[in-house]
């Protein structure tokens, strides 16, 4: 399902610890078939994006995208790869949801600049 592209949406782990604004746009380009490798990599070196997660410590997100999956502690030694499955994981949660339209942003993130979150 094509989520429309100028919305944007709060896509958050399952403990709710993280939240990542994301664009449909952003979220359509990662969730199609085959490598999304691509897609992510351009989502996660976006400044906005990468200032954004300041705001989340890298033992937290490692955290989090454990729940996600087994991956060994060498597999999650590496941050930037981690962010990448973060995203990528974000991404296809709202995607996938039965009602993604329950990840749109509040009115106070929507009436925010859209080059601040892209």
């Amino acid at each position: 399902m094509k989520l429309p592209e100028k919305q944007i949406y709060l896509a958050q782990t399952g403990s709710g610890r993280i939240v990542i604004p994301l664009t449909g746009e952003e979220i359509n380009s990662i969730c199609t078939m085959g490598s999304n490798d691509a897609a992510v990599e351009s989502v996660c070196n976006k400044p906005c994006l990468r200032c954004w997660m300041t705001r989340y410590s890298k033992e937290l997100i490692r955290e989090e995208i454990r729940d996600y999956s087994d991956w060994t502690e060498e597999e999650l030694s590496s941050d930037e790869e981690n962010l990448q499955r973060l995203v990528w994981l974000l991404a296809w949660d709202v995607s996938e949801a039965d009602d993604p339209d329950s990840f749109l942003a509040n009115e106070e993130i929507r009436k925010m600049d859209s080059q601040k979150i892209q």
